[in-house]
C-alpha cells in the first residue's frame, strides 16, 4: 500500500496538489476488512455491508462491466488488485480506459467520506452532503453523459451536486437543475442564471442557444456553399449562370423552392438495381463513396422515392465490380459533372455499356468528397 497523505473532505477545493484517495487500495483495504476474522461480529457487519455497497455502486454506474472481483497477488502479480469483467473478460482497474478510472475515483472518493462522515446512518450514501466537480463530462462517452445525472440524483438522493460541463448531453439531461452560464465580457466573468427551459431540447437546439453559442450546428464544410446559396437567393434578379445553380440534377427543380436537397451517389455506394422492383445487387460502387464526380444534389423525392438505388445498363453483364473495372475517360453526354467513368477498355464506348438513368440537370457539387 502506498504511503498516501490524508486529506481532509474540503482540501481539494483549494489546493490542486491535493489528490483524491486511491481508489483501488480502499477497495483492497474495505475488502480486507470485511474479510478477516473478528471478534467483534457487528464491526465486520458494518465492513462487509461498506465493501459490498460500495461494489454495487460501481457496478451500477460502469457500463458494460457485470462483476468486480478482488484478486490476490500470483505468480504474474505480486501485488493484490481489483478487477472488473467486461465483454473482453477480467481487467484490472489500472488498465481501464481513463474514462472509467476518473468516474471510480472520485466516486470512491465521495462514497469513502460519506462513510466516514456518517458511521452511525444506515445509508450514509444518502445523508446531506455538497459535492463540486469541475468538467463533469470529461474524458467520458456520450452515453455516460446522458446518463450520468440522472445516476447521481439516484444513488446520492440528499447530495448536492454543483458541477461544469462543456457537453449538450449533460445540460440536456438535467432539466429539473438550476442551469447557470458563466460568459466572459472583456475582462471579468458575468453570472447568467436567467437562463430559459430547456425541456425537450435538442442537442443541436442546445449547442445553438445562448448556453454554448454555436451559429449553427451544421458541418463546418457546408458553410461556404450555404452563405453561397443565401446570397443566390437575396438577389432581385439571377443571372443565366445563377438559374442553372441549385436545380435537382434529375428533374431540375429548384430546390430552395422545395428543401435543402440530398447528396445523391449517381452509383448507388451499397447496392444497385436494373429495374424498379428488382433485386438489390451487391456490392454496390463502395469504391465511389467519396468519389467527386459521383456526387450529385437532387431534391429529396428524386433521391429518396424515384432514383434510390436504381442504376440500369444497357449492357448489364458489363456492369463494374470493383474499382479496377473503372477509369475517367472523355466527356459522357447526359452526365453534368463533365466527366464519364467507363470501363478500363478504350474501344468501350459509354457509360458501363450506358445508364437510362443519368441526370438532366446541372450539377451543384457540395463541399463532401475526399481525396479527390
Amino acid at each position: 500500500m502506498s504511503d498516501q497523505k490524508a486529506s481532509g473532505p474540503s482540501d481539494s477545493l483549494f489546493f490542486e496538489d491535493v489528490p483524491l484517495r486511491n481508489a483501488e487500495e480502499w477497495l483492497l483495504q474495505a475488502d480486507y476488512a470485511a474479510s478477516k476474522g473478528s471478534h467483534e461480529r457487528g464491526a465486520q457487519g458494518e465492513a462487509i455491508q461498506r465493501r459490498d455497497r460500495i461494489k454495487q455502486l460501481l457496478l451500477d454506474l460502469l457500463p458494460e462491466v457485470s462483476d468486480l472481483r478482488f484478486a490476490p497477488p500470483d505468480a504474474d502479480n505480486p501485488m493484490a488488485r481489483v478487477e472488473v469483467q467486461t465483454p473482453y473478460g477480467w481487467v484490472g482497474m489500472r488498465n481501464l480506459s481513463l474514462g472509467y478510472r476518473t468516474l471510480i475515483a472520485w466516486m470512491v472518493d465521495l462514497a469513502s467520506r460519506l462513510f466516514e462522515r456518517y458511521p452511525e446512518s444506515p445509508n450514509p450514501l444518502a445523508e446531506p452532503a455538497v459535492v463540486l466537480v469541475d468538467e463533469i463530462d470529461l474524458h467520458l462517452h456520450p452515453t455516460w453523459q446522458r446518463q450520468l445525472i440522472g445516476y447521481l440524483t439516484e444513488r446520492f438522493p440528499n447530495t448536492q451536486f454543483i458541477v461544469t460541463a462543456h457537453s449538450p448531453l449533460v445540460v440536456q439531461s438535467a432539466t429539473d437543475a438550476n442551469i447557470v452560464v458563466l460568459k466572459r465580457e472583456g475582462d471579468h466573468v458575468v453570472i447568467d442564471n436567467d437562463v430559459e427551459s430547456i425541456r425537450g431540447w435538442r442537442v443541436d437546439q442546445l449547442l445553438t442557444s445562448d448556453l454554448f453559442g454555436l451559429e449553427t450546428a451544421r458541418p463546418p464544410q457546408l458553410e461556404d456553399f450555404l452563405k453561397a446559396r443565401t446570397a443566390l437567393l437575396s438577389k432581385p434578379r439571377l443571372t443565366k449562370k445563377d438559374e442553372a445553380r441549385g436545380k435537382c440534377a434529375f428533374c431540375e427543380s429548384q430546390l430552395a423552392h422545395i428543401s435543402y436537397g440530398d447528396v445523391e451517389h449517381f452509383r448507388p455506394k451499397a447496392g444497385w438495381r436494373q429495374e424498379e422492383g428488382g433485386p438489390l445487387g451487391r456490392p454496390g460502387y463502395y469504391w465511389l463513396a467519396y468519389e467527386w464526380t459521383n456526387l450529385f444534389l437532387a431534391c429529396t423525392l428524386c433521391n429518396q422515392q424515384f432514383k434510390r438505388n436504381l442504376f440500369p445498363l444497357r449492357t448489364p453483364s458489363r456492369r463494374a465490380r470493383s474499382h479496377s473495372w473503372l477509369q475517367h475517360t472523355r466527356e459522357l453526354a447526359g452526365n453534368p459533372s463533365g466527366v464519364a467513368i467507363t470501363t478500363g477498355n478504350s474501344h468501350e464506348a459509354g457509360l458501363e455499356g450506358g445508364t437510362t438513368c443519368a441526370p438532366r440537370g446541372v450539377w451543384l457539387p457540395l463541399p463532401l468528397a475526399h481525396g479527390r
